[in-house]
């Protein structure tokens, strides 16, 4: 467990940026409307501790990317376009937006959330038209982007002990990232959720309980937001033993008739709590990442709970594999005389 410092600042924004469509939507009686509203409000989690300049170029750029993401699923799903097509679109916006985010120094890196937000609103049954998904991501957006401009009068900024991982760890005027450096991060945030969708794509084909093949590419892209490979190894692991815990965690809360105003409290509340651990200790805050993520989509698309359960534990396991495998593959090329050579 890492130290707590100055955590709650953060998290309070997030979540606030989170409550604020959610009630919102649950005052016009649309609370069918979250997951899009959730997905743009993604959006304050960049930018912790950093300085209000930095804080809005990075809104800026993570709340169009979201907007755009959330707007693109939205698009496939209106169109009913298969699934194996949304699985490359979503490859191709996940290695995009992972070379964005590593060349523009962004925290966190990676592309997790607009992974989540391409394949699952790509994913829904019952979509609505791509224009009301733009306005209502981009509204959460900018909420967001509003709240983050002000946090510095609540604490948030650079300084005093905001971790080193929170903080750009290249200056303003810094030399650009090599090429090759942002070719290997395009390729491993292509690889690993092309190998995940594929895998869980037929999983769910072959075995009848299994559904949400995208969960399998969320999983499979979020251990690799560490440049190191032992923490990306560490990371995979974290992510399956947090999911089995918030499995746990979304049973219990799924296993009662949640009212409107419960379930946007609760998403709220387990929002904040990942927003508290997340850069302290992965494992706990996938346990709280978990249930948040299946409150979403059950508010929008409900699903028998039990098969919903199975299937987002199975599809994090491939996940985890696929990651793996990226994983292994980027060590053996960074140090091949380790890896015993075959003859």
């Amino acid at each position: 467990m890492g130290p707590a410092r100055r955590d709650h600042i953060p998290a309070f924004r997030v979540a606030l940026g989170v409550a604020i469509p959610m009630f919102a939507l649950l005052a016009l009686g649309r609370l069918d409307l979250a997951i899009y509203a959730n997905f743009g409000a993604f959006t304050g989690v960049y930018g912790r501790h950093t300085t209000r300049a930095v804080r809005l170029q990075h809104h800026c750029l993570a709340g169009c990317a979201l907007t755009l993401a959330v707007t693109l699923g939205a698009t496939i799903a209106w169109l009913d376009i298969s699934p194996w097509v949304l699985m490359v679109v979503t490859c191709l916006v996940s290695s995009l937006w992972a070379t964005v985010a590593l060349a523009k120094d962004m925290k966190p890196t990676g592309s997790v959330f607009v992974v989540f937000s391409v394949a699952a609103v790509g994913s829904l049954s019952n979509p609505v038209h791509p224009l009301m998904a733009f306005a209502i991501a981009g509204g959460a957006a900018l909420i967001s982007l509003v709240l983050g401009l002000f946090s510095h009068l609540f604490g948030e900024g650079p300084g005093g002990d905001a971790k080193a991982n929170e903080l750009p760890t290249r200056g303003p005027n810094a030399e650009r990232l090599p090429w090759v450096r942002l070719r290997v991060e395009a390729a491993r945030f292509f690889f690993a959720p092309l190998i995940a969708g594929t895998l869980g794509l037929i999983s769910v084909t072959l075995i009848d309980p299994l559904s949400h093949s995208y969960w399998a590419m969320v999983a499979a892209v979020a251990p690799l937001v560490n440049s190191r490979f032992r923490m990306q190894y560490y990371r995979a692991i974290e992510r399956v033993l947090g999911t089995l815990t918030g499995i746990a965690v979304a049973g219990f809360l799924l296993s009662h008739s949640l009212e409107g105003w419960q379930l946007v409290i609760w998403i709220v509340v387990l929002q904040y709590l990942t927003e508290m651990y997340v850069t302290r200790n992965y494992t706990i805050a996938t346990s709280f990442i978990t249930p948040t993520a299946l409150l979403m989509v059950q508010a929008v698309d409900a699903a028998p709970i039990g098969p919903m359960l199975l299937a987002r534990t199975a599809e994090t396991v491939i996940g985890a594999i696929a990651a793996l495998i990226i994983i292994a593959i980027g060590y053996a090329r960074k140090y091949p005389s380790v890896i015993p050579r075959l003859r």
